[in-house]
């Protein structure tokens, strides 16, 4: 894992990103939580993240908009996991039609969240081309 990834929480139930960040400030000391897909939007364009973790509903601007702004607008962009308490198939299927790397039902487990980071930095690392050797 790397610890100077940052990690983007946006979620307006404050208990559940709280949770979520407590949990991922664990591995990641660059743990972000905002309760606003605007101002997500405006930290994206500021500096890099290695995920966003997003609500579904929200005031201002729902999870289903913030990501496709995000596949739009931010690049390169970055793992978008949406998250809801919705009809769990149907919610997931959704939101990779609006562009999420991966959908998680709350409750979700954390260690879920884990491995799932895990997985991508691990895809990520193998996708990357090996610097040739002097």
């Amino acid at each position: 894992m790397n610890p100077d990834a940052k990690i983007l929480i946006v979620d307006d139930d404050e208990d559940n990103a709280r949770i979520l960040e407590h949990f991922l400030k664990r591995v990641y000391a660059n743990v972000v939580v905002t309760d606003d897909g605007s101002k997500a939007l405006e930290l994206l364009a500021q500096e890099s993240y290695l995920a966003v973790f997003t609500d579904w509903m929200m005031p201002e601007m729902d999870g289903a908009e913030l990501i496709r702004k995000i596949r739009r607008e931010i690049q390169p962009a970055p793992l978008i996991v949406m998250m809801s308490a919705k009809d769990k198939k149907r919610a997931r299927q959704q939101a990779l039609q609006f562009g999420a790397d991966d959908f998680f039902g709350k409750p979700f487990n954390p260690q879920d969240v884990a491995s799932f980071l895990e997985k991508c930095l691990e895809k990520q690392k193998c996708s990357q081309p090996s610097k040739p050797t002097e």
